[in-house]
């Protein structure tokens, strides 16, 4: 979400960020969250009686995560533009979200440990922590998605620390003749 309002502020420098990276470790599987694709197989490794049940999840989710990825990063944010710009924007993101149309009762009435459980049964407690209870207990599916999201794209550091990157943002205020 930073990075199109910092480059519409000119304050983006790719070179400055590093990307974290989200990891799951258990006795059964060491997961790196970088791609969907890859973390399927890494989960498949680790629990190869599941291998379908895990297909199952990654073939819902990726498409949903995919469509975030879209809206994320196709342009400016509506809260960062004005008048004919940001209804721009909004019908951007709501072209680019159309993808999640088809789910999207479920997204909004069903938790994530609702369709862990669908989707992995009652076999194996730890597939239900691990695809069902990665967020909040009772969280909809829909921001279920966003934290698979967000693990696999979204959170980034300020490789100077945050310090270096509150400076920058001042100083950059300052220049445009703020106090």
């Amino acid at each position: 979400v930073l990075f199109p309002i910092l480059k519409e502020l000119g304050l983006y420098d790719p070179d400055e960020w590093e990307q974290v990276r989200f990891r799951y470790v258990t006795p059964n599987c060491d997961v790196m969250f970088y791609e969907y694709d890859q973390m399927r197989e890494d989960f498949k490794k680790g629990f190869p009686e599941a291998a379908g049940a895990i297909d199952e999840w990654f073939d819902y989710i990726t498409p949903q995560c995919n469509a975030l990825m879209e809206m994320m990063g196709g342009g400016p944010f509506s809260f960062a533009v004005d008048g004919v710009e940001k209804m721009r924007s909004n019908f951007r993101m709501l072209i680019q979200g159309s993808a999640m149309a088809r789910v999207g009762v479920e997204l909004m009435s069903k938790t994530g440990d609702e369709k862990a459980l669908e989707i992995f049964g009652g076999e194996d407690p730890r597939l239900l922590f691990l695809f069902g209870r990665s967020g909040a207990k009772n969280m909809l599916m829909l921001m279920h998605l966003f934290f698979w999201y967000a693990f696999t794209h979204d959170y980034w550091y300020p490789k100077a620390g945050l310090q270096a990157f509150l400076d920058k943002m001042a100083d950059a205020y300052r220049e445009r003749g703020g106090e």
